[in-house]
């Protein structure tokens, strides 16, 4: 037997899971443009994409991952500076957190899309890695990728 009580709040459920589920976000891919002049098209810039960095400098330019998932660049040597934070243990590292600053000069080609990116090993010997990677050739084209 179906008990009349229940059935109302089955179809609250139902209408909270749409709207918490109506909620969700989607993060488009929000970019910077570091360039002058009227916007390019993706085949005349270069693209770097913050990925793995809490937050970067580039050419001088500070832009954090929390506003910005890309910079659009001309093409050419730019200096990068970049962050990432890695979320470790308290009984390797105290404040729970590990911090890798890196910095190079790679070349950006026209067309490409370049990501930042950082990895670490584990244990109390722990090793952060922090690398530039062409996504067409999957080439590590400044820093070092982690083995």
């Amino acid at each position: 037997m179906i008990c009349l009580f229940r059935i109302p709040y089955f179809f609250a459920l139902i209408v909270l899971g749409i709207v918490i589920g109506g909620c969700a976000t989607y993060q488009e891919t929000e970019a910077y443009k570091l360039y002058s002049g009227p916007i390019r098209s993706s085949t005349e810039i270069s693209i770097l994409q913050l990925y793995d960095a809490s937050k970067a400098v580039i050419d001088g330019m500070s832009v954090s991952h929390s506003d910005y998932t890309e910079v659009h660049l001309s093409p050419g040597v730019h200096n990068i500076t970049w962050t990432s934070v890695h979320g470790m243990s308290v009984l390797v590292e105290a404040s729970g957190f590990a911090l890798k600053h890196s910095e190079q000069n790679p070349i950006l080609l026209k067309g490409r899309i370049y990501r930042l990116r950082s990895a670490r090993t584990t244990g109390h010997e722990y090793t952060i890695y922090n690398w530039i990677e062409d996504l067409a050739t999957g080439e590590v084209i400044a820093g070092t990728a982690k083995p």
